[in-house]
């Protein structure tokens, strides 16, 4: 086979990568960045009646929350039982209003209700964004004991193990292998210009998430070993692709 046949062959492998990769492209895909949020809420509960005798028969309050101002008495609210009827001066009640949209500004109002069902007015507007939930695993820790006098100092991390790092990994990586194969199908300078500024693009977003990743998943005094292993592995394989490429077109010139 000649050096022809082969650059025919390595052509029509190639065009054919491309395709199953914009098949792929083409598919829908799940959707992303959907996050659920939250906002904490702190207000003093109430002590007296509107009368200004003392309150002893208080069943809940109306949290009214809404994406605009006059969030009071709207069709979105949570109840939120009381733990006690006759509320002492100085107590705070606090609740965690869960499943709003993250970044979105809203606005609260509270009311009070006693026993009968008698709802108070609202409370005045507070407004604030909600903020991205988060959960810690395991929720109870145990930081060992002490002796009686002493003090011990002990050292809680939280770290984030989500997979937003992980999507923009792939993403960069498939953005660049993608760009790669238009290289066989340019005919000119400009068009490998662009496949080269979209392969750079590709690199640019995979980098930081990438090495963000590496570092979160080993203890912070082997980030040195991670990250010097993952630079090996890279340059192996490049070295590698390059061998196995000029054996097979070797083999295929000899047949």
């Amino acid at each position: 086979m000649t050096m022809a046949s082969c650059k025919r062959r390595y052509r029509w492998s190639v065009a054919t990568m491309l395709g199953i990769a914009l098949l792929a492209a083409m598919t829908v895909e799940s959707p992303r960045g959907v996050d659920a949020a939250s906002l904490h809420l702190r207000w003093d509960a109430p002590t007296t009646n509107a009368s200004g005798s003392p309150l002893t028969d208080l069943a809940g309050y109306i949290v009214y929350v809404a994406t605009s101002t006059h969030a009071c008495f709207g069709r979105s609210f949570f109840s939120v039982p009381s733990p006690v009827a006759a509320p002492a001066a100085g107590d705070i009640v606090e609740f965690q209003v869960s499943g709003l949209e993250a970044g979105t500004t809203y606005a609260v109002a509270v009311s009070a209700l006693n026993q009968a069902g008698f709802e108070s007015d609202c409370s005045p507007e507070a407004t604030g964004a909600a903020r991205t939930d988060f959960t810690v695993t395991p929720s109870r820790i145990d930081f060992g004991s002490t002796s009686v006098g002493t003090a011990v100092d002990r050292v809680f991390t939280v770290t984030n193990v989500g997979n937003r790092d992980l999507s923009l990994t792939v993403a960069g990586y498939g953005l660049s292998t993608v760009a790669k194969m238009f290289l066989l199908l340019a005919a000119s300078w400009p068009v490998v210009l662009l496949i080269r500024l979209a392969e750079r693009a590709g690199k640019g977003i995979r980098t930081s998430p990438r090495d963000a990743l590496i570092a979160d998943s080993v203890d912070e005094h082997q980030r040195g070993v991670a990250f010097g292993f993952h630079r090996a592995g890279d340059t192996a394989g490049a070295a590698l692709g390059l061998v196995n490429c000029g054996q097979v077109c070797r083999n295929s010139h000899r047949h």
